[in-house]
């Protein structure tokens, strides 16, 4: 139960890491978009410039050993500085609670909580530190437009990161940025094993003023702490 635990907060702390890999580019990729810098740094300046944000999200997993695909829906919250919980509703109800200090993925069903300091995630995780604004993606990531067109079908911003190292154990990362917003609606990777994570985020909304409270987790009584290296 416990490597289930490590499994299942490290696969869900990549997801959440996934949805703030657009921040940094290149160059242009077609002749009717714009540079791909000023892109970038419309996008830098939305996440710059919020202070939290709330959205649906529906994560999906193709298990590539299983031939299943995986899928799970809730709602993100997310503040700065270095705050967030994903709170899952379907098909099972858990919640993953990130700030300063501690991270938390708490499963009511199992009557367990998984805990590891959240040092320890920037330390080890790539993802999780580029989301907490610790390293530049310059560093990790080679990014490009996604296709010559640099769009998808409704037009949204279509980039392709690929990784420098192995530490985020994903391949090839497509993210899909509204270009309206600038804020980044989907994302698409692979990890080393081969299942491929979508994650799709709606009904985003920014500056909601969310309460401090939202990303503070203390386990409930009969609840088994299980904590992680």
């Amino acid at each position: 139960m416990n490597a289930r635990g490590t499994w299942t907060l490290q696969r869900a702390l990549f997801v959440i890491a996934m949805t703030a890999l657009s921040l940094i580019g290149t160059r242009p990729a077609g002749a009717d978009l714009p540079p791909l810098p000023e892109v970038i740094a419309g996008i830098q300046r939305q996440y710059d410039g919020m202070t939290d944000l709330r959205a649906r999200f529906v994560q999906e997993i193709s298990l590539n050993t299983m031939q299943r695909t995986d899928r799970e829906e809730g709602t993100l919250y997310w503040k700065k500085p270095q705050r967030m919980l994903w709170d899952y509703d379907k098909p099972r109800v858990k919640k993953l609670i990130i700030n300063h200090r501690q991270a938390w993925l708490y499963i009511p069903e199992d009557q367990a909580a998984y805990t590891q300091k959240t040092g320890a995630l920037l330390k080890s995780q790539t993802a999780v530190r580029l989301f907490s604004g610790f390293s530049s993606l310059q560093e990790d990531f080679e990014i490009r437009f996604a296709q010559p067109s640099g769009k998808d079908r409704e037009g949204n911003y279509l980039l392709l990161l690929t990784p420098k190292g192995r530490e985020t154990g994903a391949s090839d990362i497509v993210v899909t940025v509204d270009p309206e917003r600038h804020l980044v609606i989907r994302c698409r990777f692979v990890d080393a094993y081969g299942n491929v994570t979508r994650l799709s985020l709606t009904q985003v909304q920014t500056d909601r003023r969310l309460p401090d409270r939202l990303f503070h987790f203390e386990p409930p009584p009969g609840v088994d702490v299980l904590p992680l290296p």
